[in-house]
């Protein structure tokens, strides 16, 4: 930290002094920023003196035209907390395995979604504007391609500006406010550009919006805060932008933020907004951030202060023994739009925001609290992990030889290919993504934990696992009730289990969740992880620490010059794969079997565990897939507190007891995908539907 600070010192100290000395910025800088003619001492100061990888030296990211899948039990993320964004590699010579994972938790198959590329379709200028902008190249190795296809008599544009159509000026769309420069780009333009090649399936849109700072570079505070949002009706368009904010801290006035996008709302909430002709009507959904987002743009007190709960009139007081503000108790009465918006609750609002001039929004009920990247992921899983291991939570520490048990369990876990990231060992939790902490909380926890934790505090984890399971998913939506009960008595039993200095308002706000889901859907469809990966991707965007704004710009109105062809797939599931010896059957969308180890066990409809071995080539029943499988003979409950595991379609079996015979089934008898999480004998092996894959 005092490193942190001292290098945070020298280089406002070297910001100042290029501003008073000016001092010359690199011409190739410039080039990329755009032939902005903006004078010096429009931009910050710092804009020019960050130190950032060179050009050729940015990792490759996705081209955003695709949608990160999103699936009912989470997704990617960037790390939220100061002790995720840096992992020392040196330090930690067994991270390389794991470091170059793919980050996202998303649940995808290896069948293309609706929307194929073809790059054999495209010309050889749209192919190479594809390849430039899907690799997100710099224009100085654009340019040396096309310099080598110029030398070889091919009729290409004679520089990368001209290839990819880069603005000459973005500055021009840029304007001051306090704190630093925004540019709105507006929800209109957005829409309008992304349908421009295609009629819309809805004709009402829904949106969802997303609010977030993004710190840009190690060596400075500049940071953008984005707009975002998504259309809920539509779950493969991509997240859009709608505005930027880029300064050295948070922007200083809120109205002059946020006034432009309630200003729009309000517009398309009575206009509406025409495409190719078609009037779509728009509504705001709904606000998700993370906390201090939320507290910044809803104008009220933050998570630390003792009238900050943004759902409840449970004022929190301050615990000496923690030194933090904890809040205690459950089921306090409900704050009220109409509350709110007369400022009944002293103590809560700060500052009157924007947001109360949007048109038919509720103030309490329509900000999301219930984000599981933040809130459960992050803020709860993570947190009962490393007290868990280091006894912060007022229970013994688990011990060398525990932690090594742990980590072989979860070493022995053949995480199926819908799963991108690897899980990590247990001694890096502190470096753990929020998709690990997810995984670890939908499949290993219940049978890794069991051997390690006190009866009481397992029977109480039990709850926090059923009500999330519960929650994840439309399936069980009959039980989502119940979960709501399940997270009211986890958050009563909490003082009892640990101790009350651990109340934070994460843990108060779990009580809360439900009535955001039942609001709004599961919690995949509520999440910040599109979001987290679009914020990354605006990252990755920038190739210099010289006019991040700009920038930023420049490459999103690149993707929006582009017209990729696209090509129906129109792929009819159940389909066939054969690689070698492995055989893969896609069964539905985002879920496919494999006749191996990590993707081979599936649960039928009447609860039979199934092996997958192989696939006839003929169909049968009227055209349908015949699978081939053995049957698990020994099944039995994996938990029986707080009910059966059966309600959720968890059994523990023995992984050596199959029958002899092979069943044959039509893939549509199939229920879900299971995870198999073997113990320490063949007859504690668990099987654990994959959430997405449940019907």
């Amino acid at each position: 930290m005092a490193n942190r600070n001292r290098s945070r010192k020298s280089g406002a100290f070297y910001r100042k002094a290029a501003n008073h000395m000016k001092m010359k910025v690199n011409k190739k800088d410039k080039m990329e920023a755009g032939s902005s003619r903006q004078k010096q001492h429009d931009v910050p100061a710092n804009s020019c003196t960050t130190a950032e990888p060179h050009e050729e030296e940015m990792q490759q990211v996705h081209f955003p035209a695709k949608q990160h899948d999103v699936p009912a039990s989470c997704t990617t993320t960037k790390p939220d907390e100061e002790e995720m964004q840096q992992v020392v590699t040196e330090e930690l010579p067994e991270l390389s395995d794991f470091t170059n994972a793919d980050e996202s938790f998303s649940d995808t198959s290896d069948v293309e979604d609706d929307s194929v590329r073809n790059i054999d379709t495209m010309s050889i200028e749209d192919g190479l504007r594809f390849w430039a902008l899907s690799s997100n190249a710099p224009h100085s190795s654009v340019n040396m391609v096309l310099k080598l296809f110029k030398k070889a008599n091919v009729k290409v544009p004679s520089t990368a500006k001209t290839l990819l159509r880069t603005k000459r000026n973005p500055s021009s769309e840029i304007k001051e406010i306090g704190g630093g420069q925004y540019w709105y780009r507006g929800i209109t333009k957005c829409l309008l550009n992304y349908f421009r090649t295609k009629k819309p399936s809805s004709t009402t849109f829904s949106l969802t919006v997303s609010v977030d700072g993004l710190p840009l570079h190690n060596s400075s505070s500049m940071q953008f805060w984005p707009i975002l949002f998504k259309i809920n009706e539509l779950p493969k368009a991509p997240v859009m932008t709608a505005a930027i904010f880029c300064g050295l801290k948070k922007p200083d006035s809120i109205d002059e933020y946020l006034g432009p996008l309630v200003k729009e709302l309000n517009l398309l909430h009575s206009n509406g907004i025409k495409i190719n002709g078609e009037l779509i009507t728009i509504t705001l959904s709904a606000i998700v951030a993370d906390t201090p987002a939320r507290a910044f743009i809803k104008g009220v007190k933050g998570h630390t202060g003792y009238a900050s709960c943004m759902k409840c009139t449970n004022n929190g007081v301050f615990n000496k023994e923690s030194k933090t503000t904890v809040f205690c108790g459950i089921n306090a009465p409900k704050k009220t739009d109409e509350g709110f918006r007369a400022d009944n609750y002293p103590g809560h609002r700060i500052i009157p925001t924007p947001f109360l001039q949007l048109a038919q929004f509720d103030m309490i009920r329509d900000i999301i609290v219930a984000d599981r990247l933040h809130l459960i992921d992050l803020g709860i899983m993570k947190r009962l992990l490393l007290g868990w291991r280091d006894g912060k939570l007022d229970i013994k520490a688990w011990n060398k030889q525990q932690i090594e048990l742990i980590d072989k369990a979860l070493d022995k876990i053949r995480q199926p290919s819908e799963v991108h990231r690897k899980q990590r060992p247990i001694k890096y939790i502190k470096y753990w993504k929020a998709s690990e902490c997810a995984f670890f909380l939908h499949y290993p926890a219940i049978a890794v934990l069991k051997d390690h934790l006190p009866q009481n505090v397992y029977k109480h984890f039990l709850l926090l696992f059923c009500a999330i399971t519960i929650l994840s998913t439309r399936v069980y939506k009959q039980k989502w009730p119940l979960a709501g009960q399940l997270l009211d008595k986890f958050v009563a039993d909490f003082p009892t289990v640990y101790n009350e200095r651990y109340m934070t308002s994460n843990i108060h706000n779990l009580q809360h969740v439900f009535e955001d889901v039942d609001r709004f859907g599961p919690l995949s469809e509520i999440s910040t992880y599109p979001f987290e990966n679009m914020l990354q991707y605006l990252k990755n965007l920038l190739r210099s620490g010289w006019k991040n704004l700009e920038q930023a710009i420049n490459r999103l109105s690149e993707l929006d010059e582009f017209e990729m062809p696209m090509e129906r797939s129109n792929v009819k599931y159940p389909t066939i794969c054969t690689k070698g010896k492995i055989t893969t059957v896609h069964v539905r969308e985002n879920f496919n079997l494999q006749n191996n180890d990590k993707n081979c066990w599936f649960l039928t409809k009447d609860c039979c565990i199934i092996k997958f071995k192989s696939t006839n080539t003929e169909t049968v029943n009227g055209g349908r897939l015949s699978i081939s499988g053995q049957k698990l003979a020994v099944k039995g409950l994996a938990f029986s507190e707080p009910f059966d595991s059966s309600e959720l379609f968890i059994f523990k079996g023995n992984i050596e007891s199959l029958e002899n015979y092979r069943l044959e089934l039509n893939a549509d008898f199939i229920k879900c995908k299971l995870v198999c999480i073997k113990g320490i004998t063949p007859n504690d092996t668990m099987f654990i539907p994959l959430v997405h894959t449940l019907i």
